[in-house]
């Protein structure tokens, strides 16, 4: 069993609020993205309009924060999944983060 299952939408409208900063993971950090870039990936992530000519684009920016997210959950314990929900064609937003927070033990 899951303790977080995410499908994520509406990535043009993260912002910074009080204790929570971007990016969420150090990885991303570390390789000098700044919250300026994250804020223009998650803007650019909501450009999945199928047909459109930035759909492909979108679809990988998408892909793209919620690595970091995903980066960030593994950094506090979980043992985390980044899939894609079925068939892809029910939502433009089809990413799904499955993640198990795993005891101190690593079990």
């Amino acid at each position: 069993s899951a303790d977080i299952v995410s499908c994520p939408c509406c990535y043009g409208a993260v912002q910074a609020v009080d204790g929570v900063s971007y990016p969420r993971s150090s990885l991303f950090a570390e390789k000098g993205c700044t919250e300026a870039d994250y804020l223009t990936m998650g803007h650019t992530a909501d450009q999945t309009e199928k047909h459109s000519t930035k759909c492909g684009q979108g679809e990988l920016f998408m892909d793209i924060v919620d690595t970091d997210r995903c980066l960030h959950l593994q950094e506090h314990g979980y043992h985390v999944q980044l899939d894609k929900i079925s068939p892809l064609t029910c939502s433009p937003k089809h990413n799904l983060i499955v993640a198990k927070y795993l005891a101190a033990n690593g079990k």
